[in-house]
């Protein structure tokens, strides 16, 4: 993933840098520790971590008997499958991505309590649509999907309608136009078809639910100064 844009050449309102934000810090710090439990964690208890977890789009479907006991059931999956990864090379691209797109979005969200809070609304907003994507796309199917990449698209999506400050600048641009184009077709043309023809069993639906998800949370919860 790349925005393939960098603030100098788009007149951006994104503010200084002034190092890593802390709930950027936050967050990747918690993909990567969550992963290091998991893999450290006796094998009964790992696979029992990707039953529980990971998204199961056949749960999620009732007449097939496989339902949740309660409606937390769900949303662990939808929410926490974020922080279950299938190695280090998978966390650590996410993790990249989040780092590389983050920065920016979670300046441009606001500094404190209430922007950190913003960055995480955006991180688990887009996380969430993602799960919900790969399940309705997969309605009824016994194979899993886990990974941050949702959240990370999402964060790629409030980095694009927060590049010029609100999101009617930002896409009236045509460089972020662009950009957003180059981003979805690597990101969920290209992964699709590559799955489709088997080279990799990467959740596309989950790259495209969590980057407009991501946008549409962007646009909302920017801080009002950056217009």
């Amino acid at each position: 993933m790349s925005a393939g844009i960098r603030q100098s050449e788009t007149g951006s309102t994104i503010p200084p840098e002034r190092g890593l934000p802390p709930v950027l810090g936050f967050m990747i710090a918690a993909l990567l520790a969550a992963h290091a439990a998991r893999i450290m964690a006796p094998t009964d208890v790992q696979m029992w971590l990707v039953r529980t977890i990971a998204v199961h789009p056949l749960q999620f479907d009732a007449g097939r008997g496989e339902g949740f006991s309660s409606p937390w059931g769900a949303m662990l999956q939808l929410a926490g499958s974020a922080f279950l990864h299938a190695n280090w090379a998978h966390v650590a691209l996410n993790a990249a991505c989040l780092l590389q797109a983050g920065v920016p979005v979670s300046r441009v969200l606001g500094e404190g309590h209430s922007g950190g809070g913003k960055f995480i609304v955006v991180f688990f907003g887009s996380a969430i649509a993602g799960s919900l994507a790969y399940v309705a796309w997969n309605w009824g199917s016994p194979i899993e999907a886990l990974g941050a990449s949702g959240a990370a698209c999402g964060v790629f999506g409030a980095y694009f309608v927060t590049l010029r400050g609100n999101w009617r600048a930002s896409l009236a641009d045509r460089q972020v136009r662009s950009g957003v184009a180059v981003f979805l077709l690597v990101n969920v043309v290209l992964v699709a078809a590559m799955r489709m023809m088997g080279f990799l069993p990467i959740a596309w639906e989950a790259h495209l639910g969590g980057f407009l998800a991501g946008a549409a949370l962007g646009a909302l919860l920017r801080r009002r100064e950056s217009a």
